[in-house]
């Protein structure tokens, strides 16, 4: 074919029927046009980052997700509501039912 001379760039999954080093997509395709560059799919790029760095913690995911949520459960702005992004503001609901507002960090 010779469309695949006008191909720049092929993105798919990582499994080696598409990306692998012998007889796969990316190999038929660069065999027409070596300058084609082939990024694997990002998702699973990422998928396969997190899954190393969640192994690499010395600390159970779990553990440190429960202290982010007791570190913010006592922040300055418990019980939020929401933000208004005109006035770079959060609301909140303190316990006697009074609005407070908290600055957002920019």
């Amino acid at each position: 074919m010779s469309s695949r001379k006008n191909v720049v760039a092929f993105i798919s999954d990582n499994c080696n029927t598409m990306v692998g080093k012998r007889n796969s997509v990316v190999t038929k395709i660069k065999e027409k046009n070596s300058a084609v560059f082939d990024i694997g799919c990002v998702c699973h790029l990422a998928n396969l980052c997190t899954v190393a760095g969640i192994k690499a913690l010395p600390v159970p995911v779990e553990d440190i997700l429960v202290e982010v949520f007791y570190y913010f459960q006592h922040s300055i702005c418990p019980n939020f509501i929401g933000c208004d992004p005109v006035d770079n503001t959060c609301y909140s609901q303190c316990e006697n039912n009074n609005m407070i507002i908290c600055s957002m960090v920019d």
